[in-house]
Order: structure tokens, then C-alpha cells, then sequence
């Protein structure tokens, strides 16, 4: 048996109440409260309130917090695909390092989306997968690998702009682009453009990993 903390339905007052009753008593008012029905009201009041603060960090770019409250609604109710999606899309957003996880969000917010609105949803989930992962190649890992491009070419410089990890960070980072869009090409099986892009990805990885910018191992990978 495990008590909940509500307010009475009738008098508002603070009540702590077993869930494992089906009925009780307030023990202010008297009045009876059906525990069922009263913990259900409460659970979607809290849930109202956190979609009303995750959605706000959302909008405000703050991305971590609103991957918080989205974590806090599934905590409440688990099957929900919107919070799957927000939890998803706010992780995504913060960077490449998290798009797996981001994959994973909206794998379950399909999953738990109404078989009749699956398909459509599908394209939904697909067109923001492919926009966020783009957006994060385009920010954070397409410059390193044009330089490493630029500066494996220029076989009389000594100095090199990339340390090792950013090197590193281009390799597996692009790796990790390219199974996203994988997952974006499964749910938008006609939509071109995610095709070239996954082709113009390999091929800007493939022409860096020819010089020998990023090792062997990335090399054999991307074969």
C-alpha cells in the first residue's frame, strides 16, 4: 500500500490517500472520495501542467529542461507518443552525442500511436528526424570534415587545425548521421532527398577517410 498526496475534490484541502482503497473519506469535510477517480484527475492535472512546461522550454531553445519535463510526463503515463516525441526531439537538439537516443524516443512514440494514425505519424517523425539530423551534421561536423579534406590535400603543411578528438568526434559523429537518416529513409521510403543526403555524407567521409585523416578503422567501417 503506497498514500498519495491529493487535494479533496470537495473541500480542496491536502489529503494523503491509500491507493489501494476504493473509497475513503476526507478527513476534513467527511465527504466521500472514490480514490480511482480522484488519483485518474489528479494524474492528468499534473500531466497538463508539465506538457504546459515542457512545451514552453521547447519553444524557448531550452532544450535540457524541456528533456526533463518530457522525462517527468513518462513517468506518469509511459504509452504517451507525444512525450516520447518531445523527449525525443529535445535530447536530439542538444547534439549529435544524443541522436541515438533521440531514435529510440521516436521509435516508442510510434509504437504507442493509435494504429490508425501510425502511418501518417510515420511521415511526421521521419521528416523531423531528417531535419534535425541534418541541421546537426551541417553545425557541428561538415566544416571538420571539409578541413580535414583541405589539409590532407596539402601535403606541405605541418599544422593541422583538428586535434584528435575532433577528428574523431567527424568520423563517429558522421557514422551516427548516417544510421539516423537510415531511420528517417525507413519511414520516408520516397522521399529523395534523404537518399542523396546519406550518399553526399558517405561521400565527404569516404574522401577524408582516403587520406587517411581518420584512421583505418572508420575506413573499414563505412565499405
Amino acid at each position: 500500500m503506497a498514500f498519495k498526496p491529493i487535494n479533496c475534490p470537495h473541500c480542496n484541502e491536502e489529503l494523503q490517500i491509500p491507493d489501494n482503497k476504493e473509497r475513503v473519506n476526507c478527513m476534513f469535510c467527511q465527504e466521500e472520495i472514490i480514490v480511482k477517480e480522484v488519483l485518474k484527475e489528479d494524474t492528468g492535472n499534473k500531466l497538463e501542467h508539465l506538457f504546459v512546461l515542457a512545451d514552453s522550454a521547447l519553444e524557448g531553445d531550452n532544450f535540457p529542461e524541456a528533456h526533463k519535463y518530457f522525462s517527468q510526463i513518462l513517468e506518469l503515463d509511459s504509452t504517451n507518443p507525444r512525450a516520447w516525441f518531445g523527449k525525443g526531439l529535445s535530447s536530439g537538439l542538444q547534439s549529435v552525442g544524443n541522436i541515438n537516443e533521440m531514435i529510440i524516443a521516436f521509435k516508442n512514440a510510434i509504437k504507442f500511436t493509435p494504429d490508425d494514425e501510425k502511418e501518417a505519424y510515420k511521415g511526421f517523425v521521419g521528416n523531423t528526424l531528417k531535419s534535425v539530423v541534418l541541421a546537426a551534421y551541417n553545425h557541428e561536423i561538415h566544416r571538420v570534415v571539409e578541413i580535414a579534406i583541405m589539409e590532407g590535400r596539402d601535403m606541405l603543411s605541418n599544422y593541422s587545425l583538428l586535434n584528435y578528438s575532433s577528428r574523431s568526434f567527424a568520423a563517429n559523429g558522421s557514422l551516427v548521421i548516417i544510421h539516423a537518416l537510415e531511420q528517417a529513409h525507413e519511414y520516408l521510403p520516397s522521399d529523395i532527398d534523404v537518399l542523396n543526403s546519406i550518399i553526399n555524407i558517405c561521400d565527404n567521409l569516404k574522401q577524408a577517410v582516403s587520406i587517411r585523416f581518420f584512421g583505418f578503422r572508420t575506413a573499414r567501417t563505412i565499405e
